[in-house]
């Protein structure tokens, strides 16, 4: 399976090809000021993480990180194959 990354030239080349270079990156400006626009009407305020009583050992913290990564094989899948 493909990432979003591999198809990216290829769909910024259709873009530039149906509607130009310059109307492309306009587009592009764009969508970085709906983001903005977007980020900025967030109002739910951030809630404080609760203290941790016993730090975990770095051991298992390495293990639980391990998990991870082998579980998302598009992370790990160019270093396995």
């Amino acid at each position: 399976m493909k990432s979003g990354a591999d198809s990216s030239p290829a769909l910024a080349g259709a873009l530039i090809g149906l509607i130009g270079a310059a109307r492309a990156v306009a587009a592009d400006a764009v969508s970085y000021l709906v983001t903005a626009w977007c980020t900025l009407r967030i109002r739910s305020p951030e809630t404080a993480p609760s203290p941790r009583t016993a730090r975990p050992s770095p051991r298992s913290e390495i293990r639980a990180g391990r998990g991870v990564l082998l579980g998302r094989r598009s992370v790990v899948g160019h270093f396995v194959a």
